[in-house]
């Protein structure tokens, strides 16, 4: 681990960064494990419309559907999936449609300006969770699959998106409180700059649980 590793893990256990920088999650090594893309049938896991692919790794469904039992003995709430595996070329069509949507709001941005923005909100293409299988977005809803509030929209990207945010109402906070709870315990590592986004076995989850590999690496248009 290099100094600047170390250091940026420090600040994170410590709480006073919340994020790490893309290059570290990036520059973990992958040792595919070769695990096969499943759905789920838990009566507990609802899909949201418009979901293009019910698939993700095998372990990671397992430990969702462990996440959903637990929410649902708990408390009688269900998770609403918004998104699982994510083909590239899918990403590839969400960086266009991100791209062309910050040139329009930012007419005096330069390229470099509007990748800078782009990256932010939007994984690399051949590089993110979703792509490995080892990602997925969620809330929580209510048995009719009603989501709840969570201060913000899905893909709703603004000061109130980060998942501690304090700009937002006590039960707003405690829901997601439930959600990252039930989520951690199942294994997953969220995303801190977006309150919806898990991860199970990709870089991601690597980085941030200070593990020495991941074991999803990019499934190639699966479905």
């Amino acid at each position: 681990m290099t100094t600047r590793v170390f250091y940026n893990h420090v600040l994170l256990r410590l709480g006073l960064r919340q994020i790490l920088p893309a290059e570290i999650i990036n520059r973990k090594e992958v040792r595919e494990c070769g695990q096969e893309l499943v759905n789920s049938n838990s009566d507990n896991i609802l899909y949201a419309d418009g979901i293009e692919s019910y698939y993700a790794r095998k372990e990671m469904i397992e430990r969702l559907e462990n996440a959903a039992a637990a929410v649902y003995k708990e408390i009688g709430l269900k998770l609403l999936i918004y998104e699982l595996y994510r083909s590239p070329k899918k990403q590839e069509r969400l960086r266009e449609r991100d791209k062309k949507e910050i040139a329009e709001a930012h007419p005096d941005y330069n390229e470099l300006q509007i990748q800078t923005a782009l990256n932010r909100i939007s994984a690399s293409v051949g590089g993110s969770g979703h792509q490995t299988g080892g990602a997925v977005d969620l809330t929580l809803c209510k048995d009719d699959g009603t989501p709840l509030d969570m201060g913000t929209g899905y893909l709703e990207h603004n000061k109130r998106t980060p998942t501690k945010c304090k700009d937002i109402t006590k039960e707003q906070r405690k829901d997601r409180h439930i959600l990252l709870t039930a989520m951690k315990a199942a294994g997953f590592v969220n995303y801190p700059g977006e309150w919806w986004h898990f991860c199970y076995g990709d870089k991601m989850w690597a980085a941030y649980s200070r593990e020495p590999y991941a074991f999803y690496d990019v499934v190639k248009d699966y479905v």
